[in-house]
């Protein structure tokens, strides 16, 4: 590495440190962790809108195999009647129904779906949200810090560490969230 490229990557550690001490870490964690809040709200509004579409569906599908039934049986009175003009009719209404019932069924799986993906992100987000709010607890912050001399540097390892995998995590949500 040239002489020129090592003293760049020492001003750009040396900025990246400075950043770093100036942001207050109890305050960007805070945050975080409000951010997380957020989201889980949001995708547990998510997941009632998925269940109250599943739920219209599925009474949506309950009435038309009503009604099917209702068209079975109305065929199998015409047809006894030898009234074939009513029986085709009838039929006809059927297989339009029988086509919308298929219809349905397949947004139910695709609402299902919806819907497990949906409460798997919501339990995966909780767990780590629920994780790193334990994690937070047991930070000693700098205040605290200052008095206790002979564990400042492992409080300090142990802070990075946590802030490290605080933001691996987030940057690991956050393209979830694109893909």
């Amino acid at each position: 590495m040239t002489l020129l490229g090592k003293i760049k990557r020492l001003i750009s550690a040396d900025a990246y440190a400075i950043v770093d001490e100036l942001e207050e870490p109890k305050r960007l964690l805070t945050h975080s962790l409000r951010e997380m809040d957020e989201e889980l709200e949001k995708i547990k509004d998510e997941l009632r809108i998925e269940d109250v579409q599943k739920k219209d569906i599925e009474a949506k599908m309950a009435r038309l195999e009503i009604e099917s039934q209702t068209c079975e049986n109305k065929i199998s009175l015409a047809m006894s009647e030898k009234r074939e003009d009513l029986a085709k009719k009838m039929i006809r209404k059927q297989l339009t129904m029988n086509q919308h019932l298929k219809s349905l069924q397949d947004k139910l799986e695709v609402c299902k779906k919806n819907y497990q993906r949906l409460s798997d992100n919501y339990e995966e987000k909780k767990t780590i949200f629920e994780d790193l709010k334990l994690q937070a607890s047991s930070i000693v912050w700098p205040e605290v810090r200052d008095n206790v001399s002979d564990q400042s540097i492992q409080t300090h390892d142990i802070e990075s560490e946590i802030e490290l995998e605080f933001m691996r995590r987030m940057n690991n949500m956050k393209e979830a969230q694109n893909v």
